[in-house]
């Protein structure tokens, strides 16, 4: 299962075949990399559903992930 919520797009990256996307979400930013899906544009609203199984964390600091 998955939690619903909205976000706005602050920067698009391509990548080639996907779309890695830095979001905000009620004050936290997140990056997700979208597949199969038209390009976004900054400052656009999205629906976001996070899916924890394929939630990464990361240490902000060093990079290092930590889940």
């Amino acid at each position: 299962g998955g939690n619903h919520s909205q976000a706005r797009v602050q920067v698009v990256e391509p990548t080639g075949e996907a779309q890695e996307l830095t979001l905000s979400a009620g004050g936290v930013d997140l990056v997700a990399e979208v597949r199969d899906q038209p390009p976004f544009k900054l400052d656009q609203e999205v629906g976001l559903e996070i899916m924890v199984s394929k939630v990464h964390l990361f240490d902000a600091r060093s990079g290092t992930r930590i889940a």
